[in-house]
């Protein structure tokens, strides 16, 4: 018969386990929010109950470690965890809550254009060297921001000047998601389709061969 010398609380474990099936209920609400036709107002219910649920391990965690003298292993990690957890069910539940109050009609075209500029950051990403090189992700985006129609028409720009500005892909998106939103779709919906799909696959492509190239060869 073993004995223990350092007698632990494994009962951490179970919770931790309880915490990441609050996880898995709460993403199976997030999924069914977005579907077509979900009761919003009956899953919106659902999710926060579920968070009260979350937070209830949560504490339950916090408690035991303050009262546990030898733990599973060290309190600050026990503490990141249970927060990291924490963290990912409460913007389950902020997420559930923005649905629930703005309705969005162009999450599919917000997912392009997450799709088509994450793509073209991942490829970008092999290229830098240090961390002096993400500066010039903000140079690059902020005047991208400032020049990409949102707060103003593009008619407001001259001649070049606007064809420069109706090339870049933020205002391609912005172009989609207000026609979508206003529910007057014109061909410049379906040009900015195109546009950050061809841009999505780039930046994939792009990014397949570099990862080749810097990790397999």
């Amino acid at each position: 018969m073993r004995l223990r010398f350092r007698p632990v609380e494994t009962s951490f474990y179970d919770h931790f386990s309880a915490s990441a099936q609050h996880l898995v209920v709460g993403a199976g609400l997030l999924a069914e929010m977005l579907t077509e036709g979900a009761d919003k107002e009956s899953v919106a219910t659902q999710m926060r109950e579920a968070e009260h649920a979350a937070d209830e391990t949560t504490h339950t965690i916090v408690k035991q470690v303050n009262s546990t003298f030898v733990t599973p292993f060290d309190r600050e990690d026990i503490y990141a965890l249970a927060s990291g957890l924490d963290d990912v069910m409460d913007m389950m539940d902020e997420a559930v809550d923005m649905v629930l109050l703005y309705e969005p009609k162009v999450l599919p075209a917000a997912l392009l254009i997450g799709l088509a500029f994450g793509a073209v950051a991942m490829a970008l990403t092999t290229y830098m060297r240090s961390w002096q090189d993400f500066e010039l992700v903000t140079l690059s985006t902020l005047p991208m921001f400032l020049f990409s129609a949102t707060f103003f028409p593009v008619t407001t720009y001259p001649g070049v000047l606007r064809w420069v500005v109706e090339a870049t892909p933020l205002y391609r998106g912005v172009v989609l998601c207000r026609e979508l939103t206003t529910g007057v779709v014109t061909w410049d919906s379906a040009v900015s389709v195109v546009y950050l799909v061809a841009m999505g696959l780039a930046g994939l492509l792009v990014a397949r061969r570099r990862l080749d190239s810097l990790l397999l060869t």
